[in-house]
């Protein structure tokens, strides 16, 4: 496995970021891995992670279900011409989300294990959730495919077994709209206007 590049020519919080630069014919030649934790691999509880990503000519990354590394995947991610496919290269993509190419954009997934509910955000802004085969976790992998080059920043991941997100009304229009919750508890309360007497006809 090589080392990857430290650069400070894209950053999203100064000064620095990782680089990726994919060889122009085969996979790699980086590959780093990043342990979860000493208590992998999880398999329930609540798992977040967030990253930031400057794609200039696609990227990959995967995550191990396993601690030893090779072992299991368990969902693999392409960044490919402005989308993003979640699934696997081996028996195929499933899951789709757009990005911004060649700008900083902040990708999470907010995980619940015990649900096995895999939730995807860009810039904060939900983009769909499913069902994952593999439903644990252990560590992140990235690694540049052929011709890839991409930027990583501030990557952060946070696991506890209570849940660490706001569940809540989260339709603005709604009158009990929580402005602070991250998932719909399908609470959301509507005023609805209509005739109240009750000898109308309507």
């Amino acid at each position: 496995n090589e080392d990857v590049i430290i650069d400070n020519s894209q950053s999203n919080s100064p000064s620095n970021s990782l680089k990726f630069q994919g060889d122009p014919i085969i996979n790699g030649p980086t590959d780093i891995l990043l342990p979860f934790g000493a208590s992998t691999p999880y398999t329930n509880g609540y798992f977040e992670f967030t990253s930031n990503f400057y794609i200039t000519s696609g990227a990959y990354f995967n995550f191990q279900a396993d601690n030893t590394p090779g072992t299991t995947w368990a969902l693999e991610a392409l960044f490919d011409n402005g989308t993003i496919n979640f699934g696997s290269i081996v028996s195929g993509w499933f899951f789709f989300v757009p990005y911004p190419a060649n700008q900083w954009f902040e990708l999470k997934m907010a995980i619940d294990l015990n649900t096995n509910s895999w939730n995807v955000f860009i810039d904060g802004v939900f983009q769909g959730s499913f069902n994952n085969a593999t439903n644990q976790l252990a560590s992140l992998n990235l690694h540049p495919l052929a011709g890839h080059q991409f930027y990583v920043d501030d990557v952060c991941y946070e696991y506890s077994t209570s849940p660490i997100w706001n569940y809540g009304c989260i339709d603005s229009t709604a009158i009990n709209y929580d402005s602070t919750a991250l998932f719909n508890d399908l609470t959301c309360i509507y005023l609805v206007y209509g005739c109240l007497d009750s000898l109308a006809l309507n």
